[in-house]
């Protein structure tokens, strides 16, 4: 409860209807609920008048938790499964092998459209674009006003513009021209009630209308064209500005537009610095463009490749929550059957409190977030549990407290995001279900270089003013900025950073100096060669060690597993626990 009661505003809840309510998907739901943060919530509006007392009183409890089920588990209770889906033929090897072999669907039967082929007009290596940061958002409105011209002088189309996230859609509509034309403009985010939500999407195929829209509104919404101007003018066009993880997702986005045998288009136009995600490099790009043929091939090739690790990633993560699954269903059928030393057991070893004041050793793990990190985001997110588990297990066999450690994950990113995304901070704890709530919510975004790893070093500062740390625990892909970079990044938006609670954060070795004062020591793993010498430098400086991280290999989140394993093992308990770890989890790569 006083862990929560610290945290409770960063799951970003929303007042809704009298209810405390979380986005999900492409909705806003009421009950969900966030272990103790979102009573604490309900508390904290209530005060403010915006929440009812019959409503605090309905929903604050002390909840008891009873385990977890895996969705992945729950289809083979099953005894027939049966779907219809448009997506079936743009499965990849990976889903296609879980479907047959997992849940033993052997039968397809791909069915033609009885509308004919698609009228859309789509040129695969033509109609898509890769534009850096400076050009992005002008080539975004460039492409709707090329776009909604009509076929007949005079007659309009109707324009949907798919974006990746609300901070990018809500950023181009505050920064671009796009408020200066005479558009009718529509924006369609998360946020929106059903009744909204309805009125928009009737709104949004006709004449003149450009629609903004989150991702979450590419599959499943009929955006179906009664109008006849635009249904003779070329139908309805979308632009995607992102790259799928998924090519059945670019599928249905792709498909909102000439639905039906009626006429439509499609593009897609893509930041630079958002491929990063995907290994494709500015050297990538530019070769891409000089063979325009194969420009979309050659993505869907790095595309694919990116998906081959983070499937194996997901797997491992699938295996690791059924064993929970497992327990849960155990404990089910001990219920059933009145095992009540069994049920009392589980439930005190599920519910037990964590004691706030031991911290003997506190490690914090300092990420870099920029969009080339993405599997390392989701290594950590896939392994939380994992990590905890045999850290927890290792501690046991040393007959060492499994209290004894705290952890808290930063994540750092650079001068190109906001002030609540260029440092997230996850609170102290020795929980592995707050940290996985926790990076739930972090996304892998922006980049521009040398990242702004001062940032997160003038956190540990902040944190040594009041408490301890045992370690850092480094990991990145790219050198700290140099002071030229600061003064050239922070420049750009002066004002806005020196209004900032960051205003005071200086380079990295002036903030490195106070750490080292504090005899901290900075373990500092690079997950690529450019990042090599820095990483070497604050380590020898901060007197811990360095190495090479391979994150982007198949084993990367084993790898992830145990490194960040041994290296808090080790400070809490020596070497000793290290090399027990290695005994008890050998690693299955070299």
């Amino acid at each position: 409860m006083i862990t929560h009661v610290r945290q409770f505003e960063s799951h970003g809840y929303i007042v809704k209807n009298d209810k405390i309510c979380y986005k999900e998907n492409d909705g806003i739901l009421s009950n969900i609920v966030y272990g103790y943060s979102t009573l604490f919530a309900y508390y904290l509006e209530n005060e403010k008048g915006n929440i009812s007392q019959d409503s605090l009183k309905e929903n604050i409890f002390i909840g008891i938790k009873c385990g977890m089920f895996s969705f992945a588990e729950i289809p083979h209770k099953y005894n027939y499964i049966m779907g219809v889906t448009g997506t079936l033929e743009d499965l990849g090897a990976y889903e296609k092998n879980i479907i047959e072999s997992e849940y033993r669907i052997k039968l397809k039967t791909l069915m033609p459209s009885v509308f004919g082929e698609s009228n859309r007009k789509y040129c695969t290596n033509e109609d898509i674009y890769v534009e850096n940061k400076h050009s992005y958002y002008n080539k975004i409105l460039e492409e709707i006003n090329i776009r909604i011209e009509g076929k007949k002088p005079g007659c309009k189309r109707a324009v949907l513009v798919f974006f990746e996230e609300e901070a990018k859609l809500i950023h181009f509509y505050n920064n671009s021209n796009l408020r200066n034309t005479d558009y009718d403009i529509q924006l369609m985010t998360e946020s929106l009630s059903v009744e909204d939500r309805g009125m928009i999407i009737k709104k949004a195929t006709v004449p003149n209308t450009v629609s903004l829209l989150t991702r979450a509104y590419g599959r499943g919404i009929d955006f179906k064209c009664y109008n006849h101007e635009v249904e003779t003018n070329g139908g309805v066009h979308v632009i995607q500005v992102f790259l799928s993880e998924n090519i059945s997702e670019e599928t249905q986005i792709k498909g909102r537009s000439a639905r039906q045998g009626q006429e439509g288009s499609y593009s897609i136009i893509l930041l630079d610095d958002d491929l990063e995600k995907f290994q494709i490099m500015n050297e990538d790009i530019e070769g891409m463009k000089k063979n325009r043929r194969e420009f979309y091939e050659s993505l869907n090739s790095k595309r694919n490749n990116f998906n081959q690790i983070k499937n194996v990633n997901e797997s491992n993560y699938v295996k690791q929550s059924k064993i929970f699954h497992d327990e849960t269903i155990k404990f089910l059928k001990k219920i059933i059957y009145r095992d009540l030393k069994f049920s009392k057991a589980y439930l005190w070893e599920l519910n037990k409190g964590r004691s706030i004041n031991l911290g003997i050793s506190k490690t914090i793990v300092l990420m870099d977030a920029t969009g080339s990190m993405s599997h390392l985001l989701q290594s950590v997110k896939n392994t939380v549990k994992i990590m905890f588990w045999r850290m927890c297990a290792v501690l046991s066999n040393t007959g060492i407290s499994p209290e004894c450690f705290q952890l808290q994950y930063c994540v750092y990113r650079n001068y190109s995001s906001t002030e609540d995304k260029i440092l997230q901070v996850s609170p102290w704890t020795n929980n592995p279900d707050i940290l996985e709530r926790f990076m739930a919510n972090v996304q892998p975004e922006g980049g521009w270089g040398n990242e702004a790893i001062e940032v997160g070093l003038w956190h540990v500062n902040n944190v040594l003013k009041n408490d301890t740390i045992s370690q850092v625990i480094l990991i990145g892909d790219m050198p700290p900025n140099t002071v030229d970079d600061i003064q050239e990044k922070r420049g750009k938006y002066i004002s806005y950073w020196n209004q900032s609670k960051f205003r005071a954060v200086e380079h990295y070795k002036q903030e490195l100096a106070t750490i080292i004062d504090k005899k901290v020591p900075i373990n500092a793993f690079y997950v690529k060669n450019n990042a090599k010498e820095a990483f070497e430098e604050i380590a020898a400086l901060a007197k811990g060690q360095s190495g090479f991280l391979d994150i982007n290999s198949i084993s990367g989140a084993e790898r992830l597993t145990d490194l960040v394993s041994t290296e808090i093992l080790r400070k809490v308990a020596g070497e000793e626990a290290a090399n027990l770890y290695k005994e008890m989890y050998p690693p299955s790569y070299t």
